[in-house]
């Protein structure tokens, strides 16, 4: 109920989803397979929300050379994909760009998460962070910042790798370890709708 109206149809009745995310998908399926999709469809977003770079870094992972050159896979095809829509959307079209989350809840604690020990693993992921912040600045774009609000509501609020979409512990965001649940998901929605709102866009007003 507290979403009543908060949404995009209500703004503008005519709008339309184009889904173009697949599980799985990496920084490259994003600025190439996704992104052409986007141009086969001959449609002009008014706004485009952007998740990539944990599935890069996740392939990465237990290798710190390997996680730093896929943060400059990420960076490199981010730039590919942001100029992109923007040369398709124009210079003032919302879009808004998502940091990715820590299940470990800063901790960096492998093993509870049943992955490796690996030290380097947080300041990867905000190196990661921090890479996806300044292509989002350099193309004009909104940061949604996923990774902050989802501190706490994995490790230390739980167990992220549980399996249910609808957990009664509504404090875990978490399901599989890398997927977010029912609860996280709303949260995320949450995160873009204020990155919208902050921004003074007719989205989120």
């Amino acid at each position: 109920p507290a979403w009543t109206g908060k949404d995009l149809i209500t703004r503008d009745p005519a709008a339309q989803l184009a889904l173009l995310a697949s599980d799985g998908a990496t920084s490259a399926t994003v600025a190439g397979e996704q992104l052409r999709q986007l141009h086969r469809l001959q449609l002009i977003p008014t706004l485009a929300t952007v998740t990539m770079g944990g599935n890069d870094l996740l392939g990465a992972y237990g290798s710190s050379s390997a996680g730093r050159q896929a943060i400059q896979q990420v960076t490199g095809n981010g730039q590919r994909l942001l100029a992109g829509l923007r040369a398709l959307m124009g210079a003032m079209a919302p879009i808004v760009v998502a940091t990715v989350y820590d299940p470990s809840d800063g901790t960096g604690d492998g093993p509870r998460l049943g992955l490796p020990v690996w030290p380097a693993a947080l300041d990867l992921l905000a190196e990661l962070n921090q890479a996806l912040r300044m292509l989002a600045r350099e193309h004009g774009a909104l940061v949604a910042d996923v990774h902050g609000r989802f501190l706490g509501h994995g490790l230390a609020a739980g167990d992220p790798a549980q399996s249910d979409p609808r957990p009664s512990n509504r404090d875990v965001w978490y399901r599989g370890l890398i997927e977010p649940n029912a609860w996280g998901a709303s949260e995320i929605r949450t995160t873009f709708w204020e990155a919208l709102a902050t921004s003074g866009s007719t989205f989120g007003s």
